[in-house]
């Protein structure tokens, strides 16, 4: 079949369906004649979100047919192994695909160059998914992201789930940023990989501002930690506590971005924020207690003692 034919059969296909569709929604409205205009359009909603599925499988099996026979990046032929199945949960509803698998001998490694010519990423989700879900897991409690994920885009996804793959990307996202860093604005960080702490204490964040002069002059820099605040006895009297287990990061930039930087770094010493109680420690600008409140919401916020005695 030429492309053109195949091209009108496949419009054909989609037109035949959407008036289905259509006549559905007709339909239910006739059905349901006190229907309010929140349950019409949920009813469309659910009707249209796989409509555009068929098209997007059509285009990536079209593209499957251009890949040919490409070469390994060591400039070997590559082996063709035969066909395989792959399926991505997408914005428009789920798409299955097949595409040829391959193998260079030289190498010993397999490959996929349709998975690789169309930058589809490993997952059951699409890129787009993907960076839709990681938006809100990086300013939303997990449960609370995927909650929120699943009634705006329909697709259902675990806690664990938006955990996981928020905290992939921002450690790829991190990653970049760190090789992109100018040598000259580096910020010293103290051991990425502190002791776990021990004993009786409460997971506790700081975040501070300061005008730093660099090479090009003078920037607006963000500091902040994450710690395991020890209490200190005196005998059976609570007279202070100790910082222990200490990590930073630091942030040439405005303080939403720092506040992001300290939130994944509270996520990565294993603290979950919307569930365990943080101790947020800060001085009286307003920009730290708005970034406390955005990440934690489980926090008992303390003003630092030397910017509670100036006042």
């Amino acid at each position: 079949m030429s492309t053109q034919s195949h091209r009108a059969l496949l419009l054909s296909h989609s037109v035949a369906e959407f008036e289905r569709r259509v006549n559905a929604l007709l339909d239910f409205e006739e059905t349901h004649s006190e229907a309010t205009l929140g349950e019409l359009e949920a009813e469309a909603r659910r009707l249209s979100r796989d409509c555009f599925a068929p098209v997007l499988e059509e285009l990536v099996q079209w593209r499957a047919q251009e890949t040919g026979f490409p070469k390994c990046r060591c400039g070997q032929e590559l082996g063709y192994k035969g066909q395989q199945k792959r399926s991505q949960e997408t914005f428009v509803g789920r798409i299955t695909w097949q595409r040829g698998y391959y193998y260079c001998e030289n190498c010993r490694q397999g490959q996929y160059p349709l998975d690789a010519a169309l930058a589809i990423g490993p997952g059951q989700f699409s890129d787009g998914l993907q960076s839709a879900l990681c938006r809100l897991g990086a300013t939303l409690p997990f449960e609370t992201a995927a909650e929120n994920f699943t009634v705006l885009t329909g697709v259902s996804i675990s806690p664990r789930e938006a955990e996981r793959l928020t905290e992939g990307r921002g450690a790829a996202l991190e990653a970049y940023q760190e090789s992109q860093l100018d040598p000259g604005r580096g910020i010293p960080v103290a051991d990425k990989h502190p002791a776990e702490p021990s004993g009786p204490g409460v997971w506790a964040v700081a975040l501070d501002a300061a005008r730093v002069r660099f090479d090009d002059g003078w920037h607006d820099v963000k500091a902040g930690v994450v710690f395991w605040a020890e209490p200190r006895w005196d005998q059976a009297e609570l007279v202070g506590g100790n910082a222990r287990s200490q990590t930073y990061v630091g942030e040439v930039g405005p303080m939403e971005q720092a506040g992001a930087r300290l939130f994944g770094e509270a996520i990565m010493r294993g603290i979950d924020p919307a569930e365990e109680l943080v101790v947020c420690l800060g001085d009286g600008a307003p920009s730290n207690w708005s970034q406390f409140e955005l990440h934690f919401p489980k926090r008992v916020e303390v003003l630092d003692w030397y910017n509670a005695v100036e006042h």
